[in-house]
């Protein structure tokens, strides 16, 4: 949860897993009678790069200081090491493509 768009509503973030190393994150936007919007898809991945069994935290909050939220995702790689990927938050709701935001080196996360 978060305001993606900056309109003072909350909003919804969700990664779905396509089952095949496919992910996407959608977001839902809040509407003004508290139900939301249909989900857009915002980001995904190619097949086998990116399996929801590896996903850890997903939070939000205003990391860059524009007044929208925007989501931070941990993923835990099979060598031991653990990075943080951010996704900035567009005026539409959407996300940028993500960047690498923090690794721990392997086996010490």
């Amino acid at each position: 949860m978060g305001d993606f768009n900056g309109d003072g509503r909350d909003d919804a973030a969700l990664v779905y897993d396509y089952g095949t190393g496919r992910s996407a994150l959608h977001t839902l936007l809040g509407k003004p009678d508290g139900t939301v919007e249909s989900p857009v898809r915002s980001w995904d991945t190619p097949e086998e790069s990116w399996y929801a069994s590896s996903t850890g935290l997903l939070t939000s909050g205003d990391s860059d200081g524009d007044g929208r939220s925007d989501i931070s995702i941990m993923y835990n790689y099979a060598v031991g090491s653990t990075k943080a990927f951010t996704f900035k938050s567009r005026p539409d709701g959407g996300f940028e493509n993500t960047f690498l935001s923090w690794q721990a080196l392997p086996g010490t996360w």
